[in-house]
C-alpha cells in the first residue's frame, strides 16, 4: 500500500510574500522567515490580528519623530516605515535615519533597503527582549552606525555607536541630561524623549523668517 502523497506545511515568508500582505494597523516584522507581533512569532497564514492600541509607546515614538524631525527634516527620518535587511528579514523600526548623502541604505521601489545610519526602538514590555536581542544582532551585523534604546520602564536613554564591526555603548541618559550624537552631530535633550510624555514638553517649532 502507498501511503498518500502529503503536501509540506508551508511555514517560512519570503520579503516579496512579506511585501503583498494588505496595509494594517498592526506592527509586524519580518524575522528569518517569520512573521512577529509584539514579540511573538505568528502562523503563517494568521494575520488575524486586532489593531494594536494607542499607548504610550506609539506617543513618544510620535514626540520623537517631531523632535528630531524638526532638526534633520521629516523626509530622512523615517516612522513607521519597513525597513529590508536581507530576505526574509524586513524590520519595523519605531523610527530610523538616513543619512542623505547614504550609501548604505536606498529607497529602492517605495521599500528601504540596508542599514540606516541611526536606528530608535522604544521598548515595551513585549518588545524589549527582541530589541535588546536579535534586532540588536542585526542591526550590528549590517552595520547601523548608531542604536538607540528608549527605556520608559526605567527612564532612560542607551545609546550603542558601532565601532569595528561592534556596537560599544556611548551611556545611559537619564531626562535632565544633554548628550551629543556622534552621527547626527547634534546635541539631544533626553528630557524631550521621555519627560515630554509627562509634562507635555514640546520643541519648539521653527518660525517663518
Amino acid at each position: 500500500m502507498t501511503s498518500p502523497i502529503t503536501t509540506p506545511v508551508k511555514t517560512k515568508m519570503t520579503s516579496e510574500e512579506y511585501r503583498q500582505l494588505p496595509e494594517s494597523d498592526v506592527r509586524m516584522e519580518l524575522i528569518d522567515g517569520e512573521i512577529i507581533v509584539d514579540g511573538e512569532i505568528i502562523a503563517y497564514g494568521d494575520m488575524s490580528m486586532s489593531p494594536s492600541p494607542v499607548d504610550i509607546h506609539q506617543f513618544v515614538a510620535s514626540i520623537t519623530h517631531l523632535y528630531l524631525g524638526i532638526k534633520l527634516g521629516a523626509w530622512w527620518l523615517r516612522y513607521k516605515s519597513d525597513l529590508h535587511l536581507e530576505e526574509g528579514v524586513v524590520l519595523r523600526p519605531d523610527l530610523f535615519w538616513v543619512h542623505p548623502q547614504s550609501t548604505t541604505c536606498h529607497l529602492v521601489k517605495n521599500y528601504w533597503h540596508g542599514a540606516p545610519d541611526l536606528v530608535i526602538e522604544i521598548l515595551s514590555p513585549s518588545t524589549a527582549k527582541l530589541d535588546r536581542g536579535v534586532k540588536y544582532q542585526l542591526y550590528e551585523r549590517h552595520g547601523v552606525r548608531e542604536y538607540w534604546l528608549i527605556d520608559l520602564t526605567e527612564r532612560v536613554l542607551e545609546v550603542y555607536r558601532l565601532k569595528d564591526g561592534q556596537y560599544v555603548r556611548l551611556g545611559f541618559y537619564e531626562p535632565g541630561a544633554t548628550f551629543t550624537s556622534p552621527v547626527l552631530a547634534l546635541p539631544i535633550e533626553v528630557a524631550l524623549l521621555i519627560d515630554g510624555v509627562d509634562g507635555g514638553v514640546l520643541p519648539p517649532l521653527p518660525t517663518g523668517g
